[in-house]
């Protein structure tokens, strides 16, 4: 499909949501389902043409070239990979862009939020962004997102990967960062409240930075935890007693994605971590790999931050685990808990309703209790779906009289 080709869209209904795929229009009314499939693949790996991507990458550089001749100024600003499709560009305008962006950020004083969200930069571009951005708005800058803002492999933590002949060559200049300038350049921003970043790019010597600055410091910390980021370097749980001692309404939220078991999420958690926060969701698995064992993660979590989570959002595609007796104690082994949501197998029905019923004799904190029950493969799934639709109907009006949103459905796996 290229880009000069009308686009209209086709509604599947996946696992727990609605999506929505682009299509060529009109779509081809094919007699077999085999050949339908075939279409809707075709329309699904639809991209833009060569000459489309040329043209965006050329916009986007004179954009920047504008804002530089013209002294923009910012309060926020969003570069994403909407925007930055850094993996698409030429080396030259790959480079020039960079070298723009970083101009632009040099001359911004009033940055108070910035976002560098799956830019899949190498380190050396990063860094040198992030440096650009501290020596303008390191006083302002009060949110910074950085989950997926260098390419997997170019975690500015770790050692450049150049060979020692090469280094400082012409060739390899680029892609050099040192590990020092990536910490000078985050602990300048000295007015930083919000930080979020991938696991592995956190360092006990940024930490502990951050949540020392009075008197603003770091109130809260989002680490975006993926299956790459299992053999990265960690922060020690001495560090994190420190973190919470020196900064006591330090916030940590944790998500995990594409991992879901025991024995690989226990490596992203610290007894000391002062976690509010916690998500995990397995994806989209064709198939369980491995024995999940996630009723020892949530056994692990009531033991060590049962008196800290304040919200679980737990997404666990196609289980097969029976979690039941789990979820009918969340709300006890989690006393602050205001928000839950949960995605995934659920045994037996009676199980939400008891749920439904405590939170509406004795709501405690909750304010949000979501659950998509997942249909069985071998059951009655129309009789499922009426008795959570008479659930919700039931416990709607009761929840909300208490303060609590009550959102139940059912999806197939």
């Amino acid at each position: 499909m290229t880009a000069s080709e009308p686009r209209g869209h086709w509604v599947l209904r996946s696992h727990c949501e609605c999506l929505v795929f682009p299509s060529p229009h009109a779509s081809l009314a094919l007699p077999t389902r085999h050949g339908r499939l075939q279409w809707h693949l075709r329309g699904v790996s639809g991209r833009h043409g060569d000459g489309y991507q040329r043209q965006v990458a050329a916009a986007l550089l004179t954009t920047v070239r504008a804002w530089t001749a013209r002294g923009a100024c910012f309060s926020r600003l969003v570069l994403d990979d909407l925007l930055v499709k850094a993996g698409h560009l030429a080396p030259a305008s790959r480079s020039a862009l960079v070298r723009g962006l970083e101009q632009v950020l040099r001359f911004q004083y009033g940055l108070t939020a910035v976002s560098l969200e799956n830019c899949r930069l190498d380190r050396g571009e990063g860094t040198r962004l992030l440096r650009a951005l501290a020596v303008s708005s390191a006083h302002t800058l009060q949110q910074l997102h950085l989950q997926g803002a260098f390419a997997a492999g170019q975690n500015p933590l770790l050692e450049d990967s150049t060979p020692e002949p090469f280094r400082g060559a012409p060739a390899f200049r680029s892609k050099m960062a040192c590990r020092g300038d990536y910490e000078q350049a985050l602990s300048a921003f000295s007015a930083l409240r919000f930080l979020a970043l991938d696991h592995g790019q956190l360092s006990s010597e940024v930490l502990v930075w951050l949540v020392s600055r009075r008197p603003a410091s770091l109130s809260f910390l989002q680490l975006l935890c993926l299956e790459r980021e299992l053999e990265s370097p960690a922060v020690p749980d001495g560090v994190w007693r420190l973190a919470a001692a020196l900064q006591p309404q330090l916030s940590v939220c944790i998500v995990i994605e594409g991992v879901a078991e025991d024995k690989r999420t226990k490596r992203f958690l610290s007894p000391f971590m002062p976690l509010r926060h916690f998500s995990v969701s397995s994806g989209l698995q064709a198939w369980r790999r491995a024995p999940w064992d996630f009723h020892v993660t949530l056994r692990r979590l009531a033991h060590t931050h049962g008196r800290q989570l304040e919200s679980i959002y737990i997404h666990l595609h196609r289980s097969r685990e029976d979690l039941d007796s789990m979820l009918a104690e969340m709300f006890d082994l989690f006393p602050r808990l205001e928000s839950l949501e949960f995605t995934g197998l659920v045994q037996d029905t009676r199980t939400i309703e008891g749920i439904c019923s405590i939170l509406a004799t004795a709501p405690r904190c909750a304010r949000h209790l979501r659950i998509r029950a997942q249909e069985s493969s071998t059951g009655d799934r129309r009789r499922m779906r009426e008795i959570i639709a008479s659930l919700q109907e039931e416990y709607q009006e009761r929840l909300e009289q208490v303060g609590v949103v009550l959102d139940l459905a059912t999806y197939r796996a």
